[in-house]
């Protein structure tokens, strides 16, 4: 049988920032989007997750008569931020949950973020990553983005370590498939002139 989460392990390096966007459940757009930047690292993981083939043989004696080979299926990918700005409202994009409110004064101010209870976690909302990563020519000038689109993502609960005299900071882990609703593929990637509003 073949087994899942063989995973090939890589980098986007010179990362600029990432927006994100909820689908809906069957992950085609909403009617009006709201469109979240969040300021990265300048580095985030991305690891392909592979189906693995199975070779099976028709043997007569010691001769193989036949080999039938299925070939790797990579069937999506694994993002992973690290060092990320915590943020309560991408918090609760990317991992479901709830902002915490304080009325401060005539104004409600978000103070934190509380992750989801237990029954809530099955159904989690997906959504559309986009990741700017800086482009640069033959001669190392910096020459436009590129942007990978994800297209169908969900995330969970960040982890996070809290050091002596270190920044806390959490690690979000984001999964991401092809999208059904849109006929869309694990992600593409594509060269853009410049970074969209929501990281500037």
């Amino acid at each position: 049988m073949p087994s899942l989460g063989q995973v090939k392990k890589g980098y986007l390096r010179g990362v600029k920032g990432i927006v994100i966007e909820p689908l809906k459940a069957d992950g085609t757009k909403e009617d009006t989007p709201k469109r979240y930047g969040i300021k990265t690292p300048q580095e985030i993981g991305i690891e392909a997750v592979i189906v693995e083939g199975e070779t099976s043989e028709l043997r007569g004696g010691d001769v193989v008569l036949t080999q039938v080979t299925d070939p790797d299926i990579i069937t999506g990918a694994t993002l992973t931020m690290i060092d990320a700005r915590y943020d309560a409202e991408a918090t609760e994009m990317i991992a479901g949950g709830d902002v915490i409110e304080e009325v401060v004064g005539e104004d409600t101010e978000i103070v934190g973020w509380s992750m989801p209870l237990i029954a809530d976690q099955a159904e989690r909302v997906p959504f559309l990553a986009e990741v700017y990563v800086q482009s640069f020519n033959a001669s190392g000038g910096k020459e436009g983005y590129v942007m990978y689109t994800f297209y169908f993502c969900t995330g969970y609960a960040p982890k996070v370590d809290h050091k002596d005299k270190e920044w806390s900071s959490p690690e979000f882990t984001i999964k991401c498939t092809e999208n059904g609703g849109l006929a869309k593929p694990t992600y593409d990637k594509k060269f853009v002139d410049a970074l969209p509003v929501e990281l500037k």
